[in-house]
């Protein structure tokens, strides 16, 4: 896991797990490998097929990508 402030965290717990124990109204679970904070987001981009990217606050080069499947349940979370 990957902090605000940059620290890094692990866990043996699987993401299902982690994401059960937090507050939905705070943490989305985009896909398999990235669950991520409201106040994480940084800037958000359309992509095609409907598709959204999501570049984060912290200084990565990862971009986090929230397929069309997901991106209704997305906005629904962003407007909470």
């Amino acid at each position: 896991m990957s902090c605000l402030d940059g620290q890094k965290h692990s866990s043996s717990s699987s993401l299902d797990e982690l994401i059960s124990n937090v507050n939905p109204s705070y943490f989305f679970m985009a896909n398999r490998q990235f669950t991520f904070l409201v106040k994480g987001i940084y800037e958000i981009f359309r992509e095609g097929n409907n598709q959204l990217k999501i570049k984060s606050n912290q200084a990565s080069s990862k971009t986090i990508v929230i397929n069309k499947n997901k991106v209704v349940e997305f906005n629904k979370w962003l407007n909470y």
